[in-house]
This record gives C-alpha cells, sequence and structure tokens, in this order.
C-alpha cells in the first residue's frame, strides 16, 4: 500500500502544486480507510468465524466479559472457576493459576501471584522462571487454579524446548505437593492449599 502511494505522489505533476495537499490527504486518508477496514474484516473472519465455527457456544456470564462469546465448555470452565473464588475469597486475595492463565485473573478479579500472571512467560528466561517460583513459594495463595492435562496444542507448542517441559512438570509437582484438590470443571482442578 506504501509502494502505491509513493508511486501515486511521483505521478501527480508539479504544475498541480495547489491540488497537491488535497490529493495527498485524499490518498493517505484512502490508504488508512482501507487499512483498518481489511484489517477489521480479516479479524472478524479468521478469529470469530474460523475459531467458533461449529461449535456450540453463549455469552459468558462473567461481571467483566459482557458480550464475549466463548465455546460453551470454556465458559463452563470460567463460570464455575468464578463462583469457586467469589465464594471462597476476597477480591484481594491472590489466586495461583497455572500455568497460561493470564486472562483468567483478569475475568475472575483476581490479582496473580508476583509479577507473572501467565507463568509461561516466566519460562522465557532461567532467572525469571526463578523469581516466578520463589514468588510461589514465598506467598503461597491458600487457592490455585490448574489444567487437569496440558491440551495437545499446549503441549507441541510448548514442549519441544526442554526446560519448557522441566518448568511444567516442576510447577505442577509442587502444586500437587502443597496443595489438594477441591473442586474441578471439565478442564481443571481447583485446589486449597494444605494446612
Amino acid at each position: 500500500q506504501f509502494y502505491l502511494l509513493g508511486q501515486a505522489l511521483a505521478w501527480i505533476p508539479q504544475r498541480a502544486k495547489t491540488n497537491q495537499r488535497i490529493i495527498h490527504g485524499v490518498l493517505l486518508a484512502a490508504i488508512v480507510i482501507s487499512s483498518v477496514v481489511y484489517a477489521g474484516g480479516r479479524f472478524k473472519k479468521r478469529f470469530f468465524k474460523a475459531l467458533l465455527e461449529g461449535q456450540a457456544k453463549v455469552e459468558l456470564a462473567l461481571p467483566k466479559t459482557k458480550g464475549m462469546i466463548v465455546p460453551v465448555e470454556q465458559s463452563e470452565d470460567l463460570v464455575t472457576i468464578n463462583e469457586f473464588l467469589t465464594a471462597h475469597t476476597d477480591v484481594h486475595e491472590a489466586v495461583l493459576m497455572y500455568p497460561e492463565m493470564g486472562a483468567v485473573h483478569f475475568m475472575v478479579d483476581r490479582p496473580a501471584v508476583g509479577r507473572f500472571a501467565t507463568a509461561t512467560m516466566a519460562w522465557l528466561s532461567p532467572s525469571w522462571y526463578n523469581e516466578w517460583f520463589i514468588d510461589v513459594k514465598d506467598n503461597l495463595p491458600r487457592y490455585a487454579v490448574a489444567l487437569k492435562e496440558p491440551p495437545a496444542y499446549f503441549k507441541k507448542s510448548s514442549f519441544p524446548v526442554e526446560s519448557n517441559r522441566l518448568h511444567f512438570n516442576e510447577s505442577m509437582q509442587f502444586i500437587r505437593a502443597s496443595y489438594r484438590v477441591v473442586a474441578q470443571t471439565p478442564l481443571y482442578y481447583i485446589y486449597e492449599r494444605n494446612e
């Protein structure tokens, strides 16, 4: 698009200097508008039609997600987690959610432990992982939420890197040793800290 703009601007004859500013503005506006419309159309087609096509879907019934459409199974997970945490924790009480549940902290309005709401982000650096793990150990929250079993896409994208697999296994062993299962959803266990 920028190439076309350059060609169009170079084509404009010098004698049309008085109209050049208007032409530049029109061309620039056309490029901006077409870029926004194109991106919006691609986003809608790619993320809404393709992802949810053929699946039963429902509007997520959480206070912070008004209007969000998700698969029914995901809704069951999130609503159950929200109901449990609302009944058993204060809004300011940190909850350990593992491994890739940073957005869930926002949806259920509970803070993360330490600075890594999505634990897999800490896997990017050994020092970050150590920081995350120390934060979890030193501030062991009363409740944790973790996957029952990592899905195939997660294993395929994360586990080819050996350190990721080791971090995941070490963290899950720690969670299982430090907590007991008190509730579950189709995909997650909700744990309570051992006393």
